[in-house]
This record gives structure tokens, C-alpha cells and sequence, in this order.
């Protein structure tokens, strides 16, 4: 309906499907998932460093630095997932290119979180959310997780 004061249109938007719901918890556990694999490799970064003889102050500034990025990114990813949890397309957006990003670490257990990027990615983009997103943008409603 319009409102001939404001000039604004809003509709009515739907329950969140459950393809959206699934994808959000999906979009968090990845890098939760990749942070948990980096501190569990950090024994094995620092014997290998150790083997070729690397001083240890640096192997623990790099793994500290490490650990800081992976931190920063869960935080930054969490800010994004709640935007995309209340219908920001843009936030769609922006954590799709980032779990398909997630491609240059599939070797090794990498692999992990690509595989739950790629089904984030999928369930964020199949029909049900499409029109979950786009009854989103016509609202004037504030948008709640």
C-alpha cells in the first residue's frame, strides 16, 4: 500500500525461509571452523619452523598475526551475517564473494570451510531467498534478527 504522506511503499514480508536461517548459521561456522583449524596447526607451523632453524620470536609474531587476521575476520563476517540475516541484499553480496574466496584455501583442511561457503552460497541464492530479499527491500519496517 502507499502512503500519500511519505510517498513510501510498503508490503508485508513473509517468515524468514529456512534457507536464509540455515545459510546465516552456515556463514558464521565457516570461519569459526577456519579459525579453529588454525590454532589447532600452530603446533605444527612452529615444530617446521623449528626444523629449519627460523628464530622462534618471529614464528610466534607471524603466528600471533595469524591468529589477530583470523580474529578480525569472524568479527568482520558476524557484523555481515547479521545484516544478511535481516534481509540486506548487499550483505548477500559480500559474504558470497567472501566464501567463494575460500577457494584458494582448499587444500589441506581448507576444504572444510569452502564446502560449507559453497552450501551457504547455494541456499542464500535458491528461489525461496530471492524472494525473501526482494519482499525485504520494499519494507519501511525497521528490519529485526
Amino acid at each position: 500500500m502507499t502512503d500519500p504522506t511519505t510517498r513510501t511503499t510498503t508490503t508485508t514480508t513473509g517468515a524468514r525461509p529456512g534457507t536464509v536461517e540455515t545459510a546465516f548459521w552456515l556463514y558464521l561456522a565457516a570461519p569459526v571452523v577456519g579459525l579453529v583449524l588454525s590454532l589447532l596447526s600452530i603446533g605444527r607451523v612452529t615444530s617446521s619452523a623449528a626444523a629449519s632453524n627460523l628464530p622462534q620470536g618471529a614464528v610466534m609474531a607471524g603466528v600471533a598475526i595469524g591468529i589477530v587476521i583470523n580474529v578480525i575476520y569472524l568479527v568482520a563476517v558476524i557484523v555481515i551475517d547479521i545484516f544478511f540475516r535481516r534481509g540486506a541484499n548487499w550483505a548477500r553480496i559480500v559474504l558470497t564473494v567472501l566464501a567463494a574466496l575460500s577457494v584458494f584455501g582448499i587444500l589441506g583442511l581448507g576444504a572444510i570451510t569452502f564446502v560449507i561457503g559453497l552450501v551457504a552460497i547455494i541456499l542464500s541464492w535458491l528461489p525461496a531467498s530471492n524472494a525473501w530479499f526482494r519482499s525485504v527491500r520494499g519494507t519501511t519496517s525497521p528490519r529485526t534478527v
